[in-house]
């Protein structure tokens, strides 16, 4: 699995946006002073919504930045394989636990279920590490995939592989990538395979043929489509 890469201090981008942030507070305040006497109360409404966004927009801002702080000191131990540590913090560090707990609505607190997810798994704890897998919030990118591939081998060690062969599909298509998406796939017709569901496992292996014929995944295809189409007769 890919690795969050986290700088040490908050880059100046916090103090732009603060900048940002109090500029537009300004602005609607001069709004409102100038013209209070004529808005009705939705008016006043709208205005009072237009400066909560904007200071919500700033405090999420900065504590993205935190959330990222954190994950940067906590991500060597992860990188390290010590992925109890990495989950429950170095006495030093707050661990992913702490800080999905403490900044999970921020970008970065995202990216700890991920990782968290994976540490979990890791470790053999299947049950907590699908809730993280399934409370990641992707945006089409590499780690949705990654995030639905570790829900497809859960599925697939509890023997649930019609289950496991959806998701491993959803994670081809989820961020289409010219390595991955075809492993995916042969993942998902191995999935359909031990499930008999061989027209499935078919299906699966024609995308590698038809959308990445010169990937890693395509060798020895013949063989697996041979095995599959054998067992549909």
């Amino acid at each position: 699995m890919a690795t969050y890469k986290a700088p040490k201090t908050i880059s100046k981008r916090s103090e732009l946006r603060k900048d940002a942030a109090t500029t537009a507070f300004v602005r609607v305040q001069d709004v409102f002073s100038k013209y209070k006497r004529y808005l009705t109360y939705s008016g006043i409404g709208v205005l009072v919504l237009g400066v909560g966004i904007v200071s919500y927009l700033f405090i999420q801002g900065t504590r993205n930045d935190q959330a990222v702080e954190h994950l940067g000191g906590i991500s060597f131990y992860y990188e390290q394989g010590e992925y109890r540590t990495a989950l429950d913090g170095s006495g030093e560090s707050l661990g992913f636990i702490d800080i999905i707990d403490q900044y999970g609505s921020t970008t970065a607190g995202n990216a700890a279920r991920f990782y968290a997810a994976d540490a979990a798994f890791r470790l053999g704890e299947y049950d907590q590490a699908m809730v993280w897998f399934e409370d990641y919030k992707g945006n089409g990118d590499m780690l949705e995939a990654s995030a639905l591939e570790g829900q497809a081998a859960i599925h697939e060690m509890r023997e649930s592989y019609e289950d496991a062969g959806v998701l491993y599909e959803r994670a081809a298509s989820v961020h289409e990538h010219a390595l991955r998406s075809p492993e995916y796939l042969k993942k998902a017709a191995r999935a359909y395979a031990k499930g008999d569901e061989y027209a499935k496992a078919e299906a699966a292996l024609l995308r590698i043929v038809e959308d990445y014929p010169d990937s890693d995944a395509a060798v020895d295809l013949d063989f697996h489509l041979g095995f599959v189409r054998a067992r549909m007769k």
